[in-house]
């Protein structure tokens, strides 16, 4: 098949690629590399856009895609937050209209969208797709808004995941990110700093981002669509903490604080619907954190802490 993937040299795109071009398919790449000045896969064809640009529309015109992997976003609270206008453009209009494209000019393209389980906000119980939304951010907002665009086009053949939070390390071409709950909680512990967490028992849905890529390539070629939830396993942050210390065995103390701290999102998800599609996550939090921390005790991550490596820290850098 013939494939766009939109956000390619990010965190999970950079799986995504590896993926598709093992099965085969025809990869065409599209990023604005936001993140990054160099995108070196010399086996797809490359093209540096911004999705919210007229040019990414003529530019799906041009090539007429069986399937589009649509990943390009700003992601996280606080990323989105430093310019709003920039998300809603990014996160919301773009996918619009791609979603428009496809609903005027190729009905039947397979639409793979990246959205997220911080759609449902705060909520004790567990979620499945068909629970209500709540979204506490404008990274969270901007996702629904896109997922209900989606479904109100009523596009045949587009799959919505929803994203559980990611971890690990990505492919051999794809980014470190420390901004990340897990990854953050493995970089201090391999430094032997303190984890504090804040509060300590809001839920986290757990998902590897091998996993997710990986998922994302499969489902090109796949015969399912609506809204799936993509997650491995419901883990407290303070557990997550705990378990972190024991996998990279380092000096680290775990301190829970009552402290009310500014993220609020506490959901923890049924992942039934894709467990029943055949959607298995194969990799475990413990392989994902020892991974992640032999890494960088083996010096293939000089400095996690580098603004290139944290949404929010290197678009304030930027503006």
């Amino acid at each position: 098949m013939k494939v766009c993937v939109t956000g390619a040299a990010g965190y999970i795109g950079a799986v995504v690629v590896d993926n598709l071009v093992k099965a085969g398919h025809q990869v065409f790449c599209v990023d604005k590399l936001m993140y990054t000045e160099t995108f070196l896969r010399d086996d797809v064809d490359f093209e540096r856009l911004d999705v919210t640009s007229p040019a990414f529309i003529e530019y799906l015109q041009k090539h007429s895609f069986d399937a589009i992997v649509h990943l390009a976003a700003i992601v996280g609270d606080p990323a989105c937050q430093l310019n709003p206008e920039l998300t809603v453009r990014t996160n919301e209009i773009a996918t619009k209209a791609i979603a428009d494209y496809i609903y005027l000019f190729k009905p039947g393209t397979r639409f793979i969208f990246a959205s997220t389980c911080s759609v449902y906000g705060a909520s004790d119980g567990l979620l499945n797709e068909t629970s209500s939304a709540a979204p506490l951010s404008l990274y969270a907002q901007t996702k629904l808004i896109s997922e209900n665009y989606i479904k109100k086009l009523g596009l045949s053949n587009a799959v919505i995941f929803r994203l559980g939070t990611l971890y690990g390390l990505s492919g051999p071409h794809g980014r470190i990110r420390s901004d990340l709950v897990a990854n953050i909680m493995t970089f201090k512990a391999c430094e032997n700093q303190q984890l504090s967490v804040f509060g300590g028992d809001q839920w986290r849905p757990l998902l590897h981002v091998r996993d997710a890529g990986r998922i994302f390539a499969d489902a090109v070629d796949a015969d399912y669509t609506g809204t799936v939830v993509l997650s491995h396993r419901n883990y407290k942050i303070k557990d997550i903490a705990e378990a972190i210390v024991k996998i990279t065995r380092t000096t680290s103390e775990v301190l829970s604080t009552d402290v009310k701290f500014e993220d609020l999102r506490n959901y923890k998800v049924d992942n039934r619907k894709a467990l029943k599609l055949g959607i298995i996550p194969e990799i475990g939090l413990e392989e994902g954190i020892a991974e992640l921390a032999t890494a960088y005790k083996k010096g293939r991550i000089k400095n996690p802490w580098a603004a290139e490596f944290n949404n929010a820290k290197y678009l304030r850098g930027t503006q």
